[in-house]
């Protein structure tokens, strides 16, 4: 986990290299580079080190053929991919094992597992890759105007060297969907690489047509073991030179990454002082013996992190549970610990939204603003004109899809991103790595042979997942409707209790865009 900064013809100072040192530095804090020069570049590096505790693995890396690399996040199978390509060469290290292989003209970026953003530059100064996983599990944000280019972990520090202003149509956006979902970023001119997509090599996962290819196969007669690629999805996850504990939570999906890590592993969740769903369910495990710790968070200390995050991030956050990750994450670092697993990408994958996956599965043609009345945080008449106009023409783009599989393509493709960016930021501002082993190519791939039918019953989502979470605890737990996790926002601005969602909702937005100002 890492955090870099890659600069073409944009003159740079001493001054700007502290601004790096403050954007960029909490998410490497083992290692930071400084301003390196590369064939007409400008580097930095900030180091977290989670595989290979040397300094062989520091960055800027230079390949053997001249080039540099700048590496963000984890390559799960680099050893099974050093065999295949290396024999008997061996490296503890993911980063040499990456930059060798970019070495190969042919290298299918596909064949890499794991959750990673990276730039790669050779020795002529000309950008070889500018890649992001599947998912989007990593951040990579760039600007390009024709002269000058510049690729980021974080927006903040684009704009900062630039002097970019916030962008009009990413507040709006915000008060929507509490991201800029087609903005791309809150700033003028900075955009992101799309998930599964290399800049110079264009998209090497495709997820729409995986999808497409799967619907027109139709329903098999036998769907792949769901259990086994979670099981194995975990395993991947827990490799590291360093402690992995797990986010934990009353829901399934926690719950499912939780049977398949060690008993030994350390638990983590957390909310405000008043009792929770999260908490009482915690509370009901330890008493059966499992080590969860519970973290508490008051008021005044929730009010004094929230701004601290929106001050160095530069943007308004998505949800007030960012605040109590960071905490988490805080925790788990004074604890020696590195890592944490996290449940995202279930809900995306298997129709998780249960009044939004169940409206869609059972219509015969998809209306954005009938979509938008269901997922928007506002109301229809208060949605600008263009966003209609923009979630229309995603769709329109997959309307070769069923209504079920658009919008379970709408979650993979533009929802969780969002959920991954405030994971990461959320665990970085306290040195920590966040991974997601629901969130695998192999589960997805498992998941779209499930169609409407088989993914949702009775209103409820996640049906494959349920079966195994009924297997692996009970029938009552598996099947249980989704629980929010509600922080009263309003409360703890005001004082004053909220009577409704959308009142929390609207503190929420309003204090983060104060906090910007």
């Amino acid at each position: 986990m890492c955090g870099f900064f890659a600069a073409k013809n944009v003159e740079m100072t001493f001054r700007l290299e502290e601004t790096l040192d403050k954007r960029l530095g909490f998410r490497g804090p083992d290692y930071q580079s400084g301003l390196v020069s590369h064939a007409g570049w400008y580097l930095y590096h900030a180091r977290l080190k989670i595989i290979s505790d040397t300094t062989e693995s520091n960055q800027p890396y230079y390949s053997g053929d001249g080039a540099v690399l700048l590496f963000n996040g984890e390559i799960l199978n680099f050893e099974s991919l050093q065999q295949t390509y290396f024999g008997g060469v061996s490296s503890a290290s993911d980063t040499i094992v990456l930059a060798r292989l970019l070495e190969i003209d042919d290298f299918d970026l596909d064949e890499l597992e794991g959750f990673f953003a990276f730039v790669r530059i050779d020795q002529n100064g000309q950008l070889t890759n500018a890649a992001r996983d599947a998912f989007g599990v990593k951040p990579l944000h760039y600007f390009n105007d024709g002269t000058k280019q510049i690729f980021s972990s974080e927006a903040s520090a684009i704009s900062d060297v630039l002097g970019l202003k916030y962008n009009k149509g990413a507040m709006e956006e915000y008060k929507v969907f509490r991201y800029p979902i087609f903005s791309e970023s809150y700033f003028d001119n900075i955009r992101q690489v799309v998930p599964g997509t290399c800049l110079c090599r264009g998209q090497y996962f495709d997820a729409h047509g995986e999808m497409l290819s799967a619907e027109k196969a139709g329903p098999k007669d036998t769907f792949a073991d769901v259990e086994k690629i979670v099981a194995e999805s975990v395993r991947q996850r827990l490799i590291a030179d360093f402690p992995v504990a797990v986010l934990f939570s009353g829901g399934i999906d926690s719950n499912l990454v939780r049977a398949f890590v060690p008993s030994s592993t350390k638990f983590l969740t957390g909310g405000l002082v008043e009792p929770s769903f999260d908490t009482k369910f915690a509370n009901s495990e330890i008493e059966q013996g499992l080590d969860v710790e519970i973290l508490q968070v008051d008021d005044a200390k929730f009010l004094e992190r929230w701004t601290q995050m929106v001050a160095l991030r530069k943007e308004p956050l998505s949800v007030p549970n960012e605040v109590i990750i960071s905490f988490l994450g805080e925790r788990w670092a004074t604890l020696g610990g590195k890592i944490l697993l996290s449940g995202e990408g279930a809900d995306e994958f298997f129709g998780g939204y249960d009044r939004i996956f169940s409206w869609a599965g059972g219509i015969e043609f998809l209306d954005a603003r009938e979509f938008l009345k269901r997922y928007a945080y506002v109301a229809l008449e208060d949605i600008p004109e263009w966003i209609i106009e923009a979630t229309n023409s995603y769709f329109a783009g997959v309307s070769n899809l069923s209504p079920f599989n658009m919008v379970r393509l709408f979650f993979v493709q533009k929802h969780m991103p969002v959920l991954f960016r405030r994971l990461d930021f959320s665990l970085m501002f306290s040195g920590i790595e966040g991974r997601e082993p629901l969130a695998s190519k192999a589960l997805f791939r498992a998941a779209i042979q499930f169609d409407y039918h088989a993914c949702m019953a009775d209103g409820l989502g996640k049906i494959p997942l349920r079966e195994v979470a009924q297997r692996l605890y009970s029938e009552e737990f598996a099947f249980r409707e989704k629980v929010g996790f509600p922080i009263d926002v309003k409360k703890i601005v005001t004082g004053e209790e909220a009577k409704n969602p959308k009142d929390i909702y609207s503190h929420w937005i309003n204090r983060n865009l104060e906090l910007l100002a």
